[in-house]
């Protein structure tokens, strides 16, 4: 089994939201509204794959990599596989 790691943008915003999913990425991004992800309240969210047919063995990892490669323009603060103690979302553009 595989997976994706993505991000979440939308054009207004300078943030974006980098995560993980083995699902479709259409569903990943309805289970984000749903959830009223602080990005939604741009009307213009939009969901990209970053890396696709990542093993899921290495997804969390290769999430955590991109974390911390784009760290200063992210909602997410929290690096993959860490407790909400250690990190937050942040809901601010």
């Amino acid at each position: 089994m595989s997976g994706t790691v993505y991000e979440m943008y939308a054009p207004s915003c300078n943030k974006k939201y980098i995560g993980s999913t083995t699902k479709a990425l259409k569903l990943r991004l309805n289970a984000h509204r749903s959830k009223r992800h602080p990005l939604f309240q741009f009307d213009d969210v939009q969901i990209r794959a970053l890396e696709e047919n990542v093993p899921l063995e290495k997804l969390r990892k290769r999430e955590g990599e991109y974390i911390k490669q784009f760290k200063d323009n992210l909602f997410n603060t929290r690096v993959a596989g860490r407790t909400n103690s250690k990190g937050k979302v942040l809901g601010r553009c």
